[in-house]
């Protein structure tokens, strides 16, 4: 992945093991409560009887941040070994479990093949390096075996985790499984922010798709998905029933996820019932698919909708029916294949392709081998239009240039980074691409991020915006006070104030920078 050649190396043991002391365990820096973990632990037993679902013969299981060890103690329950291993000696030496051991998980002391299940429940956030963590956890699976766990998704996770060091959305976690190698299936369980996912080989595809949205079986649910898109159910649907759903909020929203780095085509279906009275809007992100007013179409039926050009990442398909209405889906089907990023990159807003655009035709003769777009989120608030990558081409002489993006907002895309990432902390980029984003930094604040541009620049930033001259004001306030009044990032240019070019100019040349201004 691009995102791994940033991962610092993890804390030395001793300071892990101080961190994870009896504080943890008792909420003092984390979620738990004062009562402890004792009292609030998963209850192991429904992950074990999928398990042994799964693996009738059972087998050993090892369990890798295991606390307490109260998973371990169920599986031996069951009459098959296992193992727990965690870095906490506190945690251990409360767990009734006999067979625990201390130990980081980047560096596991068990031999190749030793294990038929290994378990990452609610540890990987806590990890600095969870893909060497992943890489040891596959190394010590057997061909045949299962890697089994739960981690926040970061873009739901609401609550600050001060030891949670490495929260990422799900197309992050997916293409790190992707690239060991191992076939993936995960769900979002009970609350939006547990993802769960279950991975191994080709051969043991037909056991992970048992992992269903409320329920473990063999029962089709109602997504039916063709290709390499995966879609999976958000929480906030009814019960499975005689083959359909009823969603129990509104939106009701269906996951999306194009592992792909380029976009792909989709095409969707929807078979639902609905009362005459009420209407029907779909959408992915954004972008409104169908409106399906009230005596337009059959009470029941199926539509076909527009077909989709969805980038690289996670997204999301909403089902909006006003007034609220008890209505049923009993199939989504989609059928995705491969599409060309050209038509994506000229259907955005003309101000976002513009931008682009030309940092592209700036990179093309420059040819970084590694670009960090600063402030790269290509889209709103319900989800991302495009990625940079999908711009970002290769030169003349050089293959395509990695890009990484961050921003204040998060975006579900295995490549993008939070603007505070740690990750960030001492990484340099050949090229630092920051379009329209500093005239959003308050005044006082400017100084200083143009300072952090330098830092993670190793040779070029290229740097586009609006600035303060008579013409460009008057147009900005043309548009706030008709077309765009409701934009919140027009009115925070109002409020900040836009930057002067020649003081950025001069502050760049002060660091011994050459700049060069064009229109």
């Amino acid at each position: 992945m691009k995102i791994e050649r940033l991962i610092s190396k993890q804390p030395v043991a001793e300071q892990l093991q101080n961190l994870y002391d009896r504080g943890y365990y008792y909420g003092e820096t984390s979620g738990y409560s004062t009562e402890g973990y004792p009292h609030d632990h998963p209850d192991w037993k429904a992950w074990c009887d999928f398990l042994l679902s799964l693996r009738p013969s059972g087998g050993r299981l090892i369990d890798l941040g295991c606390a307490y060890g109260y998973l371990a103690e169920e599986w031996r329950g069951r009459g098959f070994p296992a193992l727990g291993l965690d870095i906490s000696p506190f945690a251990l030496s409360r767990g009734q479990c006999r067979h625990l051991a201390l130990s980081t998980l980047q560096r596991l002391p068990l031999p190749c093949q030793s294990a038929d299940i290994v378990c990452l429940f609610d540890v990987l956030e806590h990890l600095h390096d969870p893909l060497t963590a992943l890489r040891e956890a596959q190394r010590i699976l057997k061909p045949q075996g299962l890697l089994i766990g739960a981690t926040p998704d970061a873009p739901f996770f609401e609550r600050h985790e001060e030891t949670h060091v490495f929260e990422r959305p799900a197309s992050f976690w997916v293409a790190a499984l992707r690239e060991l190698g191992m076939q993936c299936r995960f769900r979002f369980s009970e609350v939006d922010y547990n993802f769960q996912f279950l991975a191994g080989s080709e051969s043991q595809l037909h056991l992970l798709d048992r992992l269903q949205h409320d329920y473990f079986g063999d029962d089709p649910d109602i997504l039916r998905s063709q290709g390499p898109l995966a879609a999976v159910l958000r929480p906030g649907w009814g019960p499975l029933q005689e083959g359909t759903r009823k969603p129990l909020q509104w939106p009701a929203r269906i996951y999306l996820l194009n592992p792909l780095s380029s976009p792909l085509e989709v095409r969707i279906s929807l078979q639902t019932s609905c009362p005459d009275w009420a209407s029907l809007r779909v959408r992915w992100n954004s972008q409104v698919l169908a409106d399906i007013r009230p005596g337009s179409q059959p009470v029941g039926g199926e539509f076909e909708l527009p077909e989709v050009l969805l980038p690289s990442g996670g997204h999301h398909l909403f089902l909006e029916s006003s007034p609220a209405a008890r209505w049923e889906v009993s199939e989504v089907r989609l059928q995705a294949r491969s599409g060309d990023s050209a038509p994506l990159r000229r259907g955005l807003p003309f101000d976002l392709y513009q931008r682009y655009r030309m940092a592209a035709d700036a990179a093309r003769v420059l040819e970084p081998d590694t670009l960090l777009d600063m402030g790269g989120y290509i889209g709103d608030a319900d989800g991302h239009l495009a990625v940079a990558a999908d711009f970002f081409a290769p030169g003349p002489s050089r293959q395509t240039p990695q890009v990484l993006t961050c921003d204040e907002r998060l975006c579900d895309h295995p490549d993008h980074l939070s603007s505070g990432d740690p990750l960030l902390q001492g990484a340099t980029f050949d090229m630092v691409v920051c379009l329209d984003v500093l005239e959003h930094v308050p005044p006082d604040r400017r100084s200083d991020f143009l300072d952090r541009l330098l830092q993670l620049a190793g040779r070029w930033i290229v740097l586009a915006g609006p600035f303060a001259s008579p013409q460009v004001e008057e147009a900005e306030e043309a548009l706030r006070s008709r077309l765009m009044a409701a934009r919140r990032f027009l009115q925070e240019h109002a409020q900040y104030g836009l930057p002067e070019l020649e003081p950025v100019s001069r502050h760049f040349q002060k660091k011994g920078c050459s700049v060069l201004q064009f229109p």
